[in-house]
């Protein structure tokens, strides 16, 4: 978006491919032949429906775009590029055809009425007219047609070409979505069937026995019950290709030397920037990212200005102040007036309405001089005041509004600040619609809109401290060449966080909450690493400040049942099976011949409860949570009859039916056959695409390159 915008204030100057998401998405078309596949299975980034991708070919549709940016993306930018052309190939071998085979088509007028036409053409959701509708806009904030067409007018033909491109894949996308979400039918009696489900109602009186009543340490679990369930429900339990990983964190923290170093430089910056005529450029130079550089109201302007300096004049300059080891410093490169007033207040309000008798009134009026007296008084306690007598949510605040535009509050309210021409508390007190105010004034009414230049700048290490750091990482790596001395030498160094990153996937790019760690993701499931290594060398995080040394600690290969890996959920799984016999058994044993006979024989974590107007699709049992087999049973138990014990997912229930109350009849199923469509339209394009993506039979195998 910064690039289209740069584009448009060059005028006819078109520079570059209008954004990465753009270019990445339009480059099937481009290199759809340019490269075939060829070469060693090794080489093979992937495949999709039998098609293998070289890397080469691959590599080529990475290289392209950044060479479009002269190679100057950034590492999280090239991963959303792998992923993006990742996302081309599988538009092209499993979309493209089925577009293909229905005949759909985008012409060249549509495009044109995307971009200059009809608003009705323009898809909200579609990633490039988003772009497009932020970067062209009127002064209204509107999509300007003109813009884009002068825009349109001056860039190059390879560009627009892009454009068009990424435009025709997503309007294909739309047309094929469409299509399936109309194809969409339901009929009469599947609308009657959901109709009859909703509106069948029971009452129920029914015992529960929730599985927690048994504690899980009475209850024997052996090794070969756990792989025994697993093998008997493989489909759940084969396991995806995965890592563990057992990582040690060592921070790179500044040291005195890199703080008192820093702070010297800082305040040499302030004041350089004080003396600058050329603010802007000043700031970019030297600020770590950009900032904006454009007229604001005080609302907009940090907070942290105006706590350090009453007023702003043109020239002013704030900071550098420190927040968590970023200094910023705020210069004013200009000041102009706006139409409206802004101002800095805070109130106590004591509520008073018409509702309210005269004499309520008079009461209010009369505490509320009583307060503002003492705030007149003792100027240093209206924040104390305003928590103990204020009646609105600012009262927690110490009654402070902070900057508003004066135009939101009503007429009463915004004249008397406009009319307080200093700082201080209103000597009256200010009656409103809701009551009486005393009112603060923080910065007075203005209208001034103001230009600020910002610089930013982050405390970082110094390059001995860094050194120093790397030595000490280097060092417990050449001494830990298996895991278990690594573990031992790290517990010698408290600076060092042990970290564990469980079942990562082969694509990850974090370890933990540290991002940008595929070096070591990629050694992780590289052939030749086993289980118990530790990575040959520290990994230098540098914009995160850390290094990583890291040992693979566990692994799972894909398809294989591996019961280490699921041990934890199944046996879950296992406990609730074996808990369910001993409930079961124990309920069969009890005597009596009602609910509650066989509770009060069961002991006492047996319960007796009554469900009522339970619709028949319902699959939660009030009181017990989701239970949708119990519920089935329930409605399965014919009046004056009482189940046999049912275990579900939270316990074991017996139930007794006390009535059925069928759905009445109507005459026309139309609106719940409408309702059926939609619900069922929601659904259809997640699960064909989902279909599609299973039959192409797509295995990324990226991780072993990137």
């Amino acid at each position: 978006m910064a690039i289209i915008n740069s584009i448009r204030k060059r005028s006819g100057l078109a520079v570059l491919v209008i954004s990465l998401a753009i270019a990445a998405f339009i480059l099937t078309d481009l290199f759809g032949k340019l490269v075939q596949g060829g070469g060693p299975e090794s080489m093979k980034v992937g495949s999709i429906q039998g098609e293998s991708i070289s890397y080469n070919e691959f590599n080529q549709r990475i290289s392209f775009i950044e060479a479009q940016y002269g190679g100057a993306l950034s590492e999280p930018q090239r991963v959303q590029l792998r992923e993006q052309v990742w996302n081309d190939y599988i538009f092209e071998k499993v979309y493209q055809p089925q577009y293909d085979a229905l005949g759909l088509t985008v012409t060249p007028r549509e495009i044109r009425e995307i971009l200059q036409g009809d608003s009705l053409m323009r898809d909200p959701q579609s990633q490039i007219m988003r772009q497009l509708m932020q970067s062209f806009r009127d002064s209204t904030g509107k999509y300007d047609k003109s813009a884009i067409g002068r825009f349109w007018g001056s860039a190059p033909k390879a560009q627009k070409d892009q454009i068009r491109q990424g435009l025709r894949k997503e309007r294909l996308q739309k047309k094929y979505s469409s299509l399936l979400e109309f194809s969409t039918y339901v009929t009469k009696a599947e609308a009657k069937r959901d109709y009859v489900n909703k509106n069948t109602k029971g009452d129920f009186k029914f015992l529960y026995v929730p599985y927690s009543t048994i504690a899980d340490s009475t209850v024997q679990v052996t090794d070969a019950e756990l792989d025994g369930y697993m093998r008997d429900h493989a489909d759940e339990y084969k396991s995806k290709e995965t890592r563990t990983i057992e990582y040690y964190a060592l921070s790179i923290d500044p040291s005195p030397q890199d703080s008192t170093k820093f702070a010297s430089d800082i305040r040499e910056i302030a004041k350089d920037f004080a003396k600058s005529d050329k603010d802007s450029s000043f700031a970019v130079a030297r600020s770590d990212d950009a900032q904006p550089f454009t007229f604001q109201d005080p609302t907009k302007l940090p907070k942290e200005i105006w706590k350090t300096v009453p007023t702003l004049a043109k020239g002013a300059v704030v900071g550098p102040l420190n927040q968590k080891n970023t200094y910023t410093i705020y210069k004013v490169s200009d000041v102009k007036e706006d139409t409206v007033y802004y101002a800095n207040t805070a109130h106590i309000l004591f509520k008073a309405d018409t509702t309210m008798k005269q004499s309520e009134q008079d009461s209010v009026r009369n505490k509320a001089n009583e307060i503002l007296q003492k705030v007149l008084d003792n100027p240093d306690e209206f924040a104390s005041l305003a928590k103990t007598y204020g009646s609105d949510g600012t009262k927690d605040q110490g009654g402070e509004l902070g900057w508003a535009n004066l135009n939101k509050y009503v007429k009463d309210f915004k004249e008397a600040i406009i009319k307080a021409d200093k700082v201080g508390t209103i000597s009256n007190l200010v009656k409103t619609q809701f009551g009486y105010h005393i009112v603060k004034i923080i910065h007075p009414a203005s209208k001034k809109l103001y230009k600020v230049a910002t610089i930013k700048k982050t405390l970082l290490p110094g390059k001995s401290t860094v050194d120093a750091a790397f030595k000490t990482s280097d060092k417990l790596v050449n001494e830990s060449k298996t895991l278990e001395a690594l573990r031992a030498n790290a517990k010698k160094n408290p600076k060092l966080i042990k970290n564990t990153a469980n079942k990562i996937q082969p694509n990850a790019t974090n370890l933990g909450s540290y991002q940008g760690a595929r070096e070591i993701i990629r050694w992780a499931f590289k052939d030749g690493t086993k289980v118990g290594d530790v990575f040959s060398q520290p990994v230098e995080l540098s914009d995160q400040n850390v290094y990583i040394i890291a040992a693979l600690t566990g692994a799972t290969i894909e398809d294989e049942l591996n019961l280490d890996a699921n041990r934890d959920a199944i046996k879950v799984k296992v406990l609730q099976e074996k808990k369910k016999e001993m409930i079961v058994k124990k309920l069969e044993a009890a005597k009596g011949s009602t609910l509650e006979a066989i509770a009060k024989s069961y002991g006492p974590l047996a319960q007796v409860k009554t469900l009522s107007a339970v619709a028949y699709d319902n699959s939660s049992v009030q009181g017990a949570g989701f239970n949708p087999a119990a519920v089935g049973y329930a409605f399965g138990t014919k009046k004056g009859q009482r189940s046999q014990p049912v275990g579900d997912q939270t316990g074991v229930f017996m139930f007794e039916t006390t009535k059925v109350t069928p759905a009445g009849e109507i005459k026309d199923y139309t609106k719940q056959q409408q309702e059926l469509v939609n619900r069922t339209k929601n659904l259809a394009r997640f699960f064909i695409d989902q279909a599609l993506r299973e039959l192409a039979d797509i295995n990324d195998k990226r991780y072993k390159f990137y």
